[in-house]
């Protein structure tokens, strides 16, 4: 099978849609398949087709910030890239991928396009949350232009697939999660004695809310014997460092790579995530996959929330005495804990990374036999 990746930013390697991107492309090359990818790129590597950086004055510096960038939508390297191409498969829903998805129509090639990014994460990372209302309308609406025209559509979690039923009726839905790679599920937890490690991953920004994670163990009764860890980096780090000396919270701040967190969620004893705005959650998956048991935002928007398998698995929103009452139980009750990691062992096995992989290829399959049909019927 021949498949093209499109993608904006393939290089860097900072967010969640250009990570799994990477992953799956070399999952499928392993198993036989030809993967090219469209995409800004500053290397010349073997099936990557380069594109330029779309500049937008005043854009750019706003959505650096959020590690991404826009590619030129070169008519004519789209067409190269497509060429002997048998599904193409398109990442976000920008300029790049609207312009290619018409051309692939046209040249008769199936697409299918994933949704990775939620309107509201525009909305956040831009800084302009008390102007919500106006920025959400203005994304949905820019979003519909593009997802109500795509004819498959992959979606990451049971959150984003309600969401889409309701939003985008026109098009085949295929729920399939990107999938917890196997060195998360080979790790061994074995909390410290000396601290109660609690561990929130996640980039530095509002949609994450660490501020209510921090706010709840300064309630704690165990305040003095919790260390926090916060693995990520962002535009809040200042406001989250100064909340945690107000608070007097030990807290651990910094960017960690793979290896360091696998490392730190070794020692974690309880996992707390307090996200808003998620479209599917794998700092989640990673954690429970590691052996660590979850505190879960009920958030309406957090995919996250269809994880919780119990009620001290989850905390009302923005709620810190119910967070705070939430990470006691924990501490209080160990048995009940090791009880609900045996559960999650079984839980996490639906998220392994080998079966997403299985999925995508069936999922790819049946889009193609699906347009071969309807061309024979034409």
């Amino acid at each position: 099978m021949n498949i093209l990746f499109v993608i904006d930013n393939y290089e860097n390697q900072s967010n969640g849609g250009t990570i799994t991107t990477k992953r799956f492309k070399e999952a499928r090359a392993a198993r036989g398949h030809t993967v090219k990818v469209l995409t800004i790129a500053t290397k010349n590597e073997s099936h990557i087709y380069s594109l330029e950086e779309k500049k937008i004055p005043l854009v750019n510096g706003i959505i650096s910030k959020q590690d991404m960038k826009f590619a030129v939508a070169d008519k004519k390297k789209i067409r190269e890239a497509l060429s002997d191409i048998d599904i193409c498969h398109l990442v976000f829903p920008f300029k790049l991928s609207r312009v290619t998805n018409e051309i692939a129509k046209s040249l008769n090639i199936p697409v299918v396009t994933s949704y990775h990014i939620m309107p509201e994460n525009i909305t956040y990372g831009a800084g302009v949350r008390r102007l919500s209302p106006l920025v959400n309308w203005m994304a949905y609406i820019y979003f519909d232009t593009f997802y109500k025209k795509v004819d498959n559509l992959h979606l990451l979690s049971k959150m984003s697939s309600e969401f889409a039923a309701k939003r985008y009726t026109n098009a085949t839905r295929y729920v399939i999660s990107n999938g917890v790679i196997n060195d998360f599920t080979t790790i061994v937890n074995h909390p410290s004695d000396d601290k109660i490690r609690i561990i929130s991953i996640g980039r530095y920004s509002k949609e994450k809310a660490q501020d209510i994670t921090i706010k709840a163990i300064a309630k704690s009764k165990y305040k003095d014997r919790i260390e926090l860890v916060l693995p990520g980096k962002g535009k809040q780090e200042k406001k989250l460092r100064k909340l945690a000396n107000k608070y007097h919270i030990d807290v651990k701040f910094g960017f960690l790579n793979k290896q360091e967190l696998m490392k730190a969620l070794e020692t974690s004893y309880m996992f707390v995530h307090s996200a808003e705005i998620e479209i599917e959650g794998m700092s989640c998956l990673e954690a429970i996959a590691s052996g660590v048991v979850p505190i879960i935002s009920n958030a309406k928007k957090s995919a996250s929330r269809f994880f919780s398998i119990e009620a001290n698995n989850s905390y009302k929103n923005r709620n810190t005495n119910d967070l705070k009452d939430k990470i006691e139980y924990w501490i209080e009750n160990k048995q009940a804990r090791e009880n609900n990691l045996k559960a999650y062992k079984e839980f996490i096995k639906n998220y392994r990374f080998e079966n997403s992989v299985d999925q995508f290829e069936e999922m790819y399959q049946d889009i193609i036999d699906r347009k071969n049909n309807l061309n024979i019927v034409d």
